[in-house]
């Protein structure tokens, strides 16, 4: 029993998650490549985006990425949940290989929530992978991201669709305004695939700030190429991170911690991120809007 039970956890360690070594080592070369290259912050990979981007006068964007099944199941909840917490605050959801089904709902939810939301897609061609895969749902939204941020000059927030905002973040943003890049780090866990949580990250409009998505963009966008068999979005992060750790001063990365992405579901928490399958479940089930964010939609 008890050799089964090991058996069982190194699997799940492996799975997923670039275990080996020899997964690992490219994208190291990818990222340490990225660094040393004389790119600027205006080298954005762009990837064929059609529909809208956030008309947000400066004001800082939330975003998420989805497919047709995520969108169905957590874009409402998502969508409105920051509209009705956050009324400074802009949202964008970007759709991978809509159906017209949910191209029609996009549309629906837009017209139901106004102008603090905005909707774009993209048709199949970008992803490496012979059909749908996560593991480019996951990484390929950084290269998005980039492109928006180039477009809005303004914070961009990069979270989870399967989340819910609890509060206002517009204070919170305000504070952290003096920041480049804002991530969820966890020094304290043991494989380096983990010690950044890809939940939420802020990236915002300075110089270190563009040069840092560029980058990542760049990075994300060569390593999927690949088709690699598991998420490759927190250590290409985590890898970035260490390269600018050698180069002092050269970006200031605030510490978000996990209230940005509780997936307790505590009640003081910023966000509620429904990590695992059993707390997607939970997510679908709660409430209304006003339910979960303890606001009036």
């Amino acid at each position: 029993m008890l050799k089964t039970l090991q058996t069982w956890f190194v699997w799940k360690k492996r799975k997923d998650n670039p275990a080996f070594v020899f997964q690992r080592l490219p994208i190291w070369i990818c990222t340490w490549l990225a660094m040393k290259q004389q790119q600027s912050a205006d080298h954005v990979q762009r990837p064929d985006i059609l529909g809208d981007l956030p008309a947000a006068g400066g004001n800082p964007v939330i975003m998420a990425c989805c497919d047709d099944v995520y969108f169905a199941r957590f874009a409402n909840k998502f969508v409105k949940s920051i509209v009705s917490t956050c009324p400074n605050l802009y949202v964008h959801v970007h759709i991978y290989h809509p159906s017209r089904e949910t191209l029609e709902a996009a549309a629906i939810l837009k017209r139901e929530v106004g102008h603090q939301a905005s909707f774009s897609h993209e048709l199949r061609g970008r992803s490496p992978y012979p059909a749908d895969n996560p593991y480019f749902f996951a990484a390929g939204r950084f290269a998005v991201a980039a492109r928006i941020l180039a477009a809005i000059n303004a914070p961009l927030l990069i979270l989870d669709i399967d989340g819910v905002i609890r509060r206002d973040l517009g204070p919170e943003l305000t504070q952290l305004a003096t920041w480049d890049i804002g991530l969820i780090r966890r020094a304290s866990r043991r494989y380096q695939w983990r010690k950044i949580l890809a939940g939420a990250v802020l990236v915002n409009p300075t110089p270190a700030g563009r040069l840092f998505a560029a980058r990542l963009s760049s990075v994300i966008e060569r390593v999927l190429r690949w088709a690699p068999r598991f998420h490759v979005d927190q250590i290409v992060i985590f890898y970035l991170c260490q390269f600018y750790g050698r180069q002092s001063g050269e970006l200031k990365i605030a510490d978000l911690g996990m209230n940005w992405a509780d997936h307790l579901f505590k009640n003081d928490s910023l966000i509620w991120s429904a990590k695992g399958m059993t707390r997607k479940f939970d997510l679908e089930q709660l409430g209304s809007t006003s339910d979960l964010t303890g606001q009036v939609p």
